[in-house]
């Protein structure tokens, strides 16, 4: 490829990244979805795991609802059958037969008791506070945990629920801006994680209580705004990895002390997206955007740089004790498919969800429902008052791994005539407010935001001499510590 397309690429690329801190932008429907999370429906409310269909993924986006799969096929649930343009956040299953539903929005906090047919808002505040995600108990299903990050200083914290939702009780945090990034500990899941705009805490109880943890090493003179949290140990409770971004290099870090003290494993020219652990604590994958995976075949002690199996891929999601790793794509720029997965930590992944086109399902409700009403002739991934032809769904499945879409790039979206104002939507909250936070993305038992989740537009001059940077700079040689 010669360098002036590789610049291309590499603009188009960060100004779609959250990378770089900026967590994404819902447009209103009709824009082209961006998967932010993969929720495994069941897993946790069941204690029959043969009961639970281990093929069973579901896809929420920052613009356009839920895709459901693969049992019998994908099925959609647009967004507007919970509020008009949500960005969905998260999403918890409640009971075994997966009707009970708590759903993290752009706009607050709803419940469905119908499997997704009629929603209604939590009482405030967390009716109408903007989340981080829901972070289930994987063995206590009605312990959830939400974090909020409002806009400007209205002042978010931690909320935990041990009744499936029905009270909430919030930690008294006080954090005056928003929260950034959350974790669970997969070896022990009442250890939990979270980085906000002022600092990181602790907590050992499930989240009833925290206690501060330090940001990385004194001689990197970390800074809230830089702290990313990555990943935990599958079987050691004590690790936890993290990193500091920062332009142009950005340090990995271990803990092996619950975040007491942090030691810098590895440099990278980049901003890591993606981190995942093999079952048994070994192999560890790193993926960043542009300068190659970092992988690990010793715990993490030494690393080495190698290719990617997929561009800009986003969501790695690993359920506790699966050796399953699952993964998004953006299929308008690059992405090979929408979910992916992989059987041996992303060396190869299989396409679950190839593009939004092969979605021919809806989901099953009656006709009277507010989700059948308001779902009624929209189409998965394509613009309101599109045919419906799949023309505006994703590129052909032969687009080579190095291929733009030209109407991504080229020309403005089709965002269709406006919405009507239907009955049992909240239209006081769609005016003006249709862009309201896209949210960020599960990984694991963590939270990380989907490399493709901004605006496309937003900075893109920054992210140009960026890429222009990276193009003139050699590869770095990463450099283990033990």
């Amino acid at each position: 490829m010669v360098v002036t397309q590789r610049v291309a690429i590499r603009a188009v690329g960060y100004a779609l990244a959250a990378g770089l801190g900026m967590p994404g932008v819902a447009w209103s429907h009709g824009g082209q979805p961006v998967v932010e999370a993969l929720v495994f429906p069941g897993r946790a409310v069941s204690s029959d795991a043969a009961a639970v269909d281990p093929e069973e993924v579901w896809a929420l986006t920052n613009n356009q609802g839920l895709y459901g799969g693969p049992t019998g096929g994908f099925r959609w649930l647009c967004e507007d059958a919970v509020v008009r343009n949500a960005g969905f956040q998260g999403l918890v299953v409640l009971d075994a037969e997966t009707r009970h539903w708590l759903v993290a929005t752009s706009f607050g906090l709803y419940r469905t008791r119908d499997g997704g047919c009629t929603f209604e808002v939590l009482p405030e505040p967390l009716g109408s506070q903007v989340s981080l995600g829901l972070w289930q108990h994987p063995t206590r299903p009605a312990e959830v945990l939400v974090a909020t990050q409002n806009p400007g200083e209205m002042g978010d914290d931690v909320w935990r629920t041990t009744d499936g939702g029905e009270t909430f009780t919030p930690a008294g945090l006080g954090i005056v801006e928003r929260a950034r990034w959350f974790l669970r500990s997969e070896a022990e899941p009442a250890l939990v994680y979270l980085a906000h705009s002022e600092g990181a805490v602790r907590s050992e109880d499930g989240g009833a209580t925290w206690t501060a943890i330090a940001l990385g090493p004194e001689a990197l003179e970390p800074v809230p705004e830089e702290f990313t949290l990555l990943g935990t140990h599958p079987t050691n409770a004590d690790e936890v990895w993290a990193s500091i971004e920062r332009f142009p290099d950005s340090t990995v870090l271990r803990s092996r002390d619950r975040g007491a003290t942090w030691s810098p494993m590895f440099t990278v020219p980049d901003a890591p997206t993606g981190f995942a652990f093999a079952p048994d604590g070994r192999d560890v994958l790193v993926t960043t955007l542009f300068e190659g995976w970092r992988r690990s075949a010793d715990g993490g002690d030494t690393w080495e740089t190698t290719e990617e199996t997929v561009a800009l891929v986003g969501c790695l999601t690993r359920w506790p004790g699966s050796p399953t790793l699952w993964a998004c794509s953006n299929v308008f720029i690059r992405g090979p498919w929408v979910v992916g997965k992989s059987e041996d930590l992303g060396r190869t992944f299989t396409a679950v969800l190839q593009r939004y086109q092969d979605i021919t399902d809806v989901w099953a409700c009656p006709a009277d429902s507010t989700a059948a009403q308001q779902c009624a002739g929209l189409c998965p991934g394509q613009a309101v008052g599109a045919t419906c032809d799949g023309a505006d769904a994703g590129p052909s499945t032969d687009a080579g791994p190095d291929a733009l879409v030209d109407g991504f790039v080229s020309e403005p979206l089709d965002q269709g005539p406006p919405r009507p104002a239907d009955g049992g939507v909240d239209d006081a909250r769609s005016d003006g407010e249709a862009s309201g936070g896209g949210g960020s993305s599960a990984g694991g038992c963590g939270v990380h935001p989907s490399p493709t989740s901004a605006h496309p537009l937003f900075g893109l001059g920054l992210c140009v001499g960026l890429a222009l940077h990276r193009v003139r700079r050699s590869r770095s040689r990463i450099t283990a510590r033990r």
